[in-house]
Order: C-alpha cells, then structure tokens, then sequence
C-alpha cells in the first residue's frame, strides 16, 4: 500500500460497512487507469514532457471509450512557480481548455497541494530597487544521502523586475562561476 493505492482510494473507493471507508472516494466505483509517467522502473524523477503525454493518453482513452475522464496529478514537488505561470501550467490549461475538445464534456484535472512544507526547502527575500551594483545571496546547503550530489535554485522576481535584472550568476563555496544567465 503506497501513494497510488491511497489516492485511488480517495478517489474511487466504493462505500463499505466498516468505519473507516463509510463514505467511500470523491466518485465511488469509478474506473482508474494508473499511467505510467517515468521512463524506467522504480524511477522517482518526472518530467513535464513525459506527464503531458500521460494526460494526452488518459483524454484518447477516455474519448475511445465514451467516457468522462478526471486526471489526477498527485506529483508534489517543491519545484516550479506555483501560480500557473510555468509553461507546464500553461500546457495543461489550454488541454483542458481546447476548444476543439469542446464537445466532450466531463474532462478535468486534479492536483496535490504537495506536503513538502516542513522540509523547509523554501527561502523568500525582497531586493530594494535603489541596489544597482548587485545583491549577493549566500545559501548554505548540506548534503546528505538523498542529496544525490546535486542542488536546484530557482529564482522568480516580479515582471516589474523584467527590465532590471541584467545577470544572475551563480558560484561555488570555492568561488568558482558555475553558472550566469542574462536577461532575457
């Protein structure tokens, strides 16, 4: 019993005489079709490309079908804009969204609001907009097992700050460039 066998659950259990499952899922005895989202066995990582693909799969099956379909993307990450302004985001709305899918009704999409808070992977500040000659940001990261050697930074600013940020450069404890994105 894992993460798909209670989300299934939550979704499409059907009611019984115990307690625990009195109610039974959102829609009870519905049909569920677990896709496959990861290019190998016992992967973690997704992509976006790969999960659009999932849900393409899910809306050609259900219409084959005749049936209504609900996508259900419990994929929390920490990752990513949150807002619905990611091109992922983007993607999946104007899917969901196609007008040439407009005689199909009961098409949907659910997702996680992710459970990743206490790890406290999150960091926030403000920059003033006198600061011209830059801002150095200092981040001290530990690794440990599941840190598989790697770390991901990512930084939104406001689209006020669109036509004020000319560099983002990135280095090393050892005060080695590892990385400069520009504007634009």
């Amino acid at each position: 019993v894992g993460h798909g066998t209670h989300a299934a659950g939550t979704a499409a259990a059907s009611p019984s005489g115990d307690t625990l499952n009195s109610l039974g899922g959102v829609a009870p005895g519905a049909s569920i079709v677990a896709i496959k989202v990861s290019r190998t066995p016992r992967d973690s990582s997704l992509n976006d490309l790969n999960i659009f693909w999932g849900v393409a799969f899910l809306d050609s099956l259900a219409w084959f079908n005749g049936m209504p379909a609900v996508a259900n993307l419990s994929l929390g990450s920490p990752l990513g804009s949150r807002d619905g302004t990611s091109l992922f985001e983007q993607d999946l709305q104007q899917f969901i969204n196609d007008p040439s899918k407009a005689s199909r009704p009961g098409r949907s999409m659910v997702v996680s609001s992710g459970n990743s808070r206490i790890d406290r992977e999150h960091a926030s500040g403000d920059f003033a907009a006198e600061q011209r000659d830059g801002t150095a940001l200092e981040f001290n990261v530990t690794g440990g097992p599941d840190a598989h050697g790697y770390v991901q930074l990512l930084i939104w600013y406001s689209p006020l700050w669109r036509n004020k940020v000319e560099e983002i450069e990135i280095f090393s404890p050892d005060g080695v460039l590892r990385g400069s994105i520009e504007e634009g």
